[in-house]
């Protein structure tokens, strides 16, 4: 079964990363990937506001998830669960969605905030320069305990400030989930998107 698996994603690699969501789930059960998950729905606040509520990790309306965007979050953690995907590292923006979307969707995990998963408009250019070798760090380096995935949740944006190999122009949308490959030596890959992970 996970041979043919194997050969079913080395076949489709020839066809832009045309895995299916279902692909990828059997993918990631093995363990061993990067998850950057964006954060499922939130209100229609846009401009400074956001930007200054989600610097200093303020929840408002807008910048917090929707009454949808939290039963998404929940459906999604079930979704993991029944699905049996292994995670061992959980890392959060810090802005308020993406913390509640590790809340509601990861019950009683520690998960760690990490600054330099915000988005590249909260932070200043300094910052931006100043953290993206630690952002990559996250997307790059091995999981530690084999068999298991690491959990990022983050912005469209996080991903979109590195330059990932095979990372195609489509944003991901909110409860998209990127699963990339690290490789070590500050190198990795995408290998595709499972689209509304709920």
């Amino acid at each position: 079964m996970r041979f043919l698996l194997f050969i079913s994603l080395m076949m489709s690699s020839f066809s832009s990363f045309s895995y299916s969501n279902e692909e990828l789930i059997e993918l990631i059960k093995e363990g061993g990937y990067v998850l950057m998950i964006r954060h499922t729905s939130r209100g229609s606040l846009e401009g400074d506001t956001l930007v200054r509520a989600d610097r200093f990790s303020h929840c408002i309306t807008g910048s917090s998830l929707s009454v949808r965007g939290v039963e998404e979050a929940k459906r999604m953690g079930e979704r993991f669960r029944s699905n049996n995907i292994p995670i061992s590292e959980f890392l959060s923006s810090p802005s308020c969605r993406c913390r509640q979307l590790m809340y509601y969707a990861f019950p009683g995990k520690f998960y760690e905030i990490k600054a330099e998963i915000l988005y590249k408009y909260a932070k200043s250019a300094e910052e931006n320069d100043r953290m993206k070798p630690i952002l990559n760090y996250h997307f790059s380096h091995p999981i530690a305990l084999a068999g298991t995935n690491r959990v990022i949740s983050g912005h469209n944006n996080t991903i979109e400030s590195l330059e990932i190999t095979g990372m195609p122009p489509k944003p991901l949308g909110m409860g998209d989930v990127a699963v990339i490959r690290p490789m070590g030596n500050s190198n990795f890959e995408f290998v595709g998107t499972i689209s509304r992970f709920f």
